[in-house]
């Protein structure tokens, strides 16, 4: 190497550690960088208790971006946290007094700015009264921090009510004892903190009108001198998350009782697991993390201090979301649709076939699917375990399924067989089903098939209507219930012995069901007449009938969670039917039919957990008579899905009647289930 090319490569080193050197002291981003300006506004800043304040961040600014605010309300409420200034942050102020709010906003260059912005309350609103604003609840005590076992002495004396009167208190020690109740709130409470740790105590009053106010104190009880543990402690926003959505999680209250007056927080090490599986995450104070299924996890954070000594606190986040399936006739695929955030999912499913019923596990652990694979002539249902969608197991059965339904404990699933290969297309509106279908009394036509979830086997067989269309349990499990022809019937079956136990008979083809969350009620659609029954199931009668205008074809039905409303689709007209149900009055009214603007006919349908929304499958044409558009065989009817349209999912939202999204879901899906928490 020549003299020159090592002087080069020394000054390249010596500026690499330079830099190095100097990008870990914080000081020198001031050198380099402009500082961050925090701008709090409030509005309003004056009124009477309680008062609704909104801050606004939107013009602070910070070069390099936000890493991280922290707005302090000044009322001994929780801090807000995030790092986006964007969105307005809504506060009630519930009593008078004057109140100071603190931002704090910190760069990615570790720099921060204050501002600040008063709030003044000035009594309580005159139309409430200041009784109705609440008891005050003021916990204090003699000592917050020191060696276990610790004695502390609490003073609830500053506790008041206002424009009544304090009857009575509960003190919460926050360690796992007793709770200490009592009237007299002038005396002193003593208790002793034996387990090592931060414990919050909580204090609950109560006035003479039976309001409550609370209060709460954070006791550190740590080990004796020198050796003490930090205290580990988080929080997370949102506080109720969906899935698909950044979850930040922030370890800033932990303590390290150990370091001192000087560096009261000398931790080194944050380590995160959330409790799905993901694997741990070792970072800073904050981290967000994303989950992916809906679901109650655990969540544990251990922290290190500079001695070496860990600390450990666990916390439950419950998941919101729907997840639902969605299988499709002509490729045999399954669809994941992923809620509220309207992405799909393709599912890594492959026949030369059919994909008919489709079912969720209650606890959301497996989905279930009717296949018919014409390559490989074999007929199966089929276990997709969830959420990494391995595939399980499989029962191989000798006659095809069509509708699908899992047992309310997840133990049985009931599926139909009612049809041979050759009539696994849904038949042309106008067609005498009775006089056109072949003989149903061949082996396995006209049979519901119990098969265990354990063994994926068929255990039993029950028989049903020479060709069943839908089936549904009960919610509590003690009965399924299948509706179909040859008879025109619905039959129900005892689920204890998985065996017929009774019928309905009808004048008419009957082809959806659904059934209220008490288990006492049906309802079921009739599209060759374009009827909906509202039937009896303890009394084993028909109560009320609901005609729709004479060309409607009601089809597919799914209730609200409250029995308070049934979404109905219409295949003929392209419409979704709004049912009002009086459950007490045991009627049934029609309240709008919402229109559907799209090439494809609606077909199953499932409401999400929370009712929030409808999911919809659109993936078949149905016509009469000649055909539509002059397609008179199947040949030609395929051909034109291929060409125009292969059919999708429409979201519905619930609260406005209208199509919020069209998603796409394989080749012509119909059959749909969902599953979820809280949405």
């Amino acid at each position: 190497m020549s003299l020159n090319a090592s002087k080069s490569v020394s000054g390249a080193l010596l500026i690499l550690s330079l830099a190095l050197v100097l990008s870990s002291c914080t000081w020198i981003y001031t050198l380099f960088f402009d500082p961050p300006s925090a701008v709090l506004v409030a509005d309003p800043t004056e009124g009477s208790a309680p008062l609704d304040v909104e801050f606004d961040l939107s013009d602070s600014t910070a070069p390099g971006g936000v890493q991280q605010f922290r707005l302090d309300f000044g009322d001994g409420s929780d801090f807000a946290t995030g790092n986006s200034v964007e969105l307005p942050i809504a506060h009630t102020y519930a009593h008078p007094g004057t109140y100071t709010a603190v931002l704090e906003l910190t760069s990615e260059y570790r720099q921060t700015d204050h501002d600040t912005a008063t709030i003044v309350i000035e009594g309580y609103a005159a139309e409430s009264g200041p009784g109705d604003a609440g008891p005050i609840a003021v916990l204090a005590a003699d000592t917050t921090l020191g060696d276990a076992p610790l004695a502390v002495f609490f003073d609830i004396s500053l506790s008041s009510a206002p424009g009544s009167t304090l009857v009575s208190f509960r003190l919460d020690f926050g360690d796992g004892t007793t709770p200490y109740t009592g009237s007299n709130f002038s005396q002193t409470i003593a208790h002793l903190y034996v387990p090592v740790g931060l414990h919050t105590a909580t204090l609950y009053v109560t006035d003479a009108n039976g309001d409550t106010g609370t209060a709460t104190l954070d006791i550190v009880a740590t080990t004796e001198g020198g050796g003490d543990v930090p205290i580990a402690k988080f929080d997370w926003t949102p506080n109720e998350p969906f899935i698909d959505e950044d979850v930040t999680f922030d370890a800033g209250q932990s303590i390290d009782p150990a370091s001192g007056p000087v560096d009261p927080k000398a931790i080194v090490v944050y380590t995160w697991d959330f409790g799905d599986g993901t694997g741990d995450a070792t970072t800073g104070e904050t981290i967000d993390h994303t989950y992916t299924w809906p679901g109650t996890y655990t969540v544990t954070l251990t922290i290190y201090d500079d001695d070496g000594l860990a600390g450990t606190a666990t916390e439950e986040i419950t998941v919101r979301g729907a997840i639902a399936y969605v299988s499709s006739y002509f490729d045999g695929s399954i669809t994941q649709i992923r809620l509220p955030w309207e992405e799909t999912l393709p599912i890594g499913i492959d026949t030369y076939g059919v994909a008919t019923g489709v079912a969720i596990a209650p606890d959301g652990s497996a989905v279930y699917t009717g296949e018919i694979d014409f390559f490989w002539e074999e007929v199966y249902v089929g276990e997709i375990l969830t959420p990494n969608h391995t595939l399980g197991s499989a029962a191989f059965l000798e006659v095809p399924v069509f509708d699908l339904a899992c047992s309310p404990n997840g133990d049985w699933l009931y599926t139909l067989a009612g049809f041979p290969f050759e009539w696994f297309i849904p038949m042309r509106r106008g067609v005498d089903t009775q006089a056109t279908l072949p003989n149903a009394n061949g082996v396995g036509f006209g049979e519901l098939l119990v098969i265990s979830t354990a063994t994926m086997g068929v255990v039993q067989t029950a028989p049903t209507q020479g060709y069943p269309a839908s089936i549904a349990f009960s919610p509590a499990g003690g009965a399924a219930y299948v509706v179909g022809s040859d008879p025109n019937s619905l039959i129900w079956i005892d689920t204890s012995t998985h065996s017929f136990a009774g019928e309905i008979l009808f004048g008419a083809t009957p082809y959806g069901i659904a059934v209220t969350s008490t288990g006492e009620y049906a309802l079921v659609t009739f599209p060759d007449v374009a009827e909906v029954l509202l039937i009896d199931l303890v009394g084993g009668e028909v109560v009320d009938v609901l005609s729709l205008e004479p060309e409607a074809g009601p089809m597919a039905i799914a209730l609200t969670h409250d029995d308070a409303l049934a979404y109905v689709t219409d295949p003929w007209d392209c419409y979704i039917h709004v049912i009002d149900i009086d459950i007490v009055s045991e009627e049934l009214s029609f309240l709008e039919s919402i229109d559907f603007y799209g090439p494809m006919s609606p077909g199953d349908i499932a409401i999400s957990p929370g009712d929030s929304v409808a999911v919809v499958t659109h993936g078949l044409l149905y016509f009469e008579g000649e055909g539509l558009n002059g397609i008179e065989d199947w040949e030609e009817y395929l051909l034109f899905l291929l060409l125009f349209d292969t059919g999708g999912v429409s979201i519905l939202d619930l609260e406005t009647h209208e199509f919020e999204v069209w998603l796409p879901a394989g080749f012509s899906p119909f059959y749909i289930d969902i599953w979820g928490i809280g949405y």
